[in-house]
């Protein structure tokens, strides 16, 4: 009796385990979401003496998760999410089929006068963060 018992004790537990490593392996063949993206635009900004009002429209092959999003910005060239971010707000998702596009706002405000400013809009999903063209503008 003692041994049956053991014996099905050694059967469960191996399929646990073997549940357990497919689970695993199905949860790192998720999607890569910085691959569905199609494009990512920073959208011309609305300069208005030290504010200015932009934002960013991303296109992928699926709906996205987006964790943040904006747009980051630097008096230096290439700015990136450790520099200046200004959060996009008043997301506009659209889903059709295996398309789905998000456009965003941000305002970016305080800035110097007579200074030159590279903005980029991001996207962060759970894969990473994706950054698009960057622009350049002059403050008044």
């Amino acid at each position: 009796m003692r041994k049956v018992f053991n014996a099905r004790i050694t059967c469960i537990t191996a399929l646990v385990a073997v549940a357990i490593t497919i689970s695993l392996f199905l949860s790192g063949c998720e999607k890569d979401d910085l691959v569905a993206i199609r494009s990512l635009d920073t959208i011309e900004p609305e300069v208005i003496s030290t504010t200015a009002l932009t934002g960013g429209i991303v296109v992928a092959n699926r709906e996205l998760e987006l964790v943040e999003y904006g747009v980051c910005y630097n008096t230096t060239a290439n700015p990136t999410t450790e520099d200046n971010v200004a959060p996009g707000t008043d997301l506009e998702e659209i889903i059709d089929g295996n398309r789905y596009s998000a456009e965003f706002k941000s305002t970016i405000s305080l800035l110097t006068p007579g200074t030159t400013y590279y903005i980029r809009a991001f996207v962060t999903t759970r894969s990473g963060t994706a950054y698009g063209n960057q622009i350049t503008f002059t403050t008044n």
